[in-house]
């Protein structure tokens, strides 16, 4: 595993700043993927486990601005719901995390802010990409 890489880069270094650029390498692989699995984490328990087991429908922040979310027909939101609402930005998390994808990801995420925030202000129903995607509102509690 990472113990075998790290041997093997050190053994085919021959001095010691070549040594120092593969533990700074390997380092920085090794933070960026921890990071990278706490915002996954995060992201699990914030959109997903909360919204669905904990708060109906409310994530912390929906929670602390006391708007929800609820079907379209204004039922109270089955966990089905909230998965299809948060599969764009979930999926988007997930694929954040793989190498070279990641830089694609960074260029959609950009392109489905922009399109969040022209819906929010031109829907009738204020409905966002992730709202039609689940069709869901947000509305005051």
């Amino acid at each position: 595993g990472l113990l075998s890489v790290f041997s093997s880069a050190l053994a085919s270094t021959n001095d010691s700043s070549q040594t120092q650029a593969a533990v700074a390498n390997l380092t920085s692989s090794f933070s960026f993927l921890i990071m990278s699995l706490i915002g996954f984490l995060v992201n699990v328990v914030g959109l997903i486990v909360i919204p669905m087991f904990l708060w109906k429908g409310q994530s912390v922040g929906k929670k602390l601005l006391k708007i929800k979310i609820v079907k379209a027909t204004g039922e109270e939101t089955e966990n089905m719901d909230i998965l299809k609402r948060y599969a764009i930005p979930f999926g988007l998390t997930i694929l954040g995390v793989i190498p070279v994808i990641n830089i694609l990801v960074c260029c959609v995420n950009p392109i489905v802010a922009i399109t969040n925030l022209v819906l929010l202000f031109s829907d009738d129903k204020k409905q966002t990409l992730f709202d039609k995607v689940a069709e869901t509102l947000v509305v005051n509690e």
